[in-house]
């Protein structure tokens, strides 16, 4: 792994998406408290793989706000060598997190890498 060879930290970074705003009505809220724990729990899933593979500075992140501008802002504040961005919402049609994808990628002033999505059977994938 890149980031233990070179002894970097890895920032994993959830982005709520408030673009759009949010309800502040119950369910509103009630949305938002789901979506951040769904968020932490991805989060921390990924943090302990990357710390099995001997990754030992990981720092977790979640943020309010626009994905592509807050993925900037943080690549920025931390001094990012690189920016990795999983693929999975674009590859999946959403495109609101392809406008993102490619704000970064035409923005960022590091490389971006896109790693695709985990398919699975079912999904129109054929190897």
């Amino acid at each position: 792994m890149l980031a233990r060879a070179t002894d970097a930290a890895v920032a994993i970074l959830a982005v709520m998406d408030t673009s759009a705003g949010f309800s502040f009505g119950p369910e509103g809220i009630a949305a938002y408290q789901r979506l951040r724990a769904e968020a932490q729990a991805a989060i921390e899933a990924a943090s302990a793989v990357i710390r099995n593979a001997g990754v030992a500075r990981v720092e977790h992140l979640i943020m309010d706000g626009t994905p592509g501008a807050a993925i900037l802002e943080v690549a920025d504040e931390q001094g990012a060598d690189l920016i990795v961005l999983s693929g999975a919402r674009a590859m999946l049609g959403d495109t609101s997190s392809e406008s993102s994808t490619v704000h970064i990628v035409r923005h960022a002033r590091c490389p971006v890498l896109i790693v695709p999505a985990e398919r699975k059977p079912g999904d129109g994938y054929q190897p």
